[in-house]
Formats: structure tokens, C-alpha cells, sequence
């Protein structure tokens, strides 16, 4: 299956699990993207953004997005392949290049994006229903028409006053 990201060894171990919060036709909840045959499978609805701002260390960026994805890799995808070292560098390689095509493509359409690293690992693995050391999440994306600013009011005057 062609893809619009590079993988090392066309492996491509990356997995998306979906967080609609405002997204027109889609009902609020936490979706799996299945790339075999184009789908996303509701694994759990809800609305779920207090929670996500919760699980990425109350980084108020996530306040307003329309939807968010967490980026997992499969590692087994990559060690069967690969038995050494490089099998995990190419696997973070596999998400930067997925998640810059993310960003890509809302930024092509208009939308604001936004990424980070930055999240409580082992409740992110549990709300996704992922065994952390088989498949574990390595980037947040997400994407929306948000008000909010990349540096907050309360930060720039704070920055201003030194």
C-alpha cells in the first residue's frame, strides 16, 4: 500500500488513534484509524477534552482543537525486521515523517496545527487501550480553527514585565 510518508523498510509502524472533539459528520470520541481499508472504528464516544488536556500535561494549546491524534508505533512491526539497534531509530523516524505530513496537510487547508511530545505515557498507552512496550505513543498532533494564540496572554505579559 502506497503511502504519502516515508517509512524505513516501507514498514510504516505507525498507528492513529483519533480524538474528535469538533469535526462536522463525526460523532465526539476516540476513534482507531485502520489504513487497510480507510476507516475509523469509534473505540470509545465521548467528549473528551479535559481529558486530553489532562493527559498532555494541561498544555492549554489543546483547548478548541477540532481534532487530535496520538501517533503510536508498533515496534514488533519494525523488530521483525530489524534486529538491532536501528530498528527503533527508524521507527521515530517513520513518526516525525508521518506526523510533518499531518501537519502538512490542515496547514494546506487553512487550519492551525499544533504538535508535541509532551504527555503522560502510561495513562496515554491505557486510554488507548495500548500495551506500551508492543505499541507505544510517540507524538500528539492536532488541528482546528482554535482562538487560542501559541503564547497565551498571562505568558506574554509575564515575559514583558522582565
Amino acid at each position: 500500500m502506497r503511502k504519502a510518508s516515508a517509512s524505513g523498510g516501507g514498514l510504516h509502524p505507525e498507528e492513529a488513534y483519533v480524538i474528535a472533539l469538533r469535526v462536522d459528520g463525526l460523532i465526539p470520541g476516540l476513534y482507531h484509524y485502520r489504513v487497510q481499508d480507510h476507516k475509523l472504528t469509534l473505540l470509545t464516544e465521548g467528549k473528551f477534552e479535559e481529558k486530553l488536556i489532562e493527559l498532555l500535561y494541561h498544555q492549554y494549546f489543546a483547548r478548541g482543537l477540532s481534532v487530535g491524534i496520538f501517533i503510536t508505533a508498533r515496534f514488533d512491526k519494525a523488530w521483525w525486521k530489524y534486529r538491532h539497534s536501528c530498528a527503533y531509530r527508524n521507527v521515530l523516524l517513520d513518526i516525525g515523517h508521518a506526523s510533518q505530513t499531518f501537519q502538512l496537510c490542515p496547514t494546506s487547508l487553512g487550519y492551525q496545527t499544533w504538535i508535541t511530545g509532551a504527555f503522560q505515557d502510561i495513562e496515554v498507552d491505557s486510554f488507548l487501550g495500548v500495551n506500551g512496550s508492543i505499541e507505544g505513543t510517540i507524538f500528539f498532533v492536532g488541528a482546528g480553527t482554535g482562538e487560542l494564540k501559541a503564547i497565551d496572554e498571562l505568558t506574554l505579559r509575564h515575559l514583558a514585565s522582565r
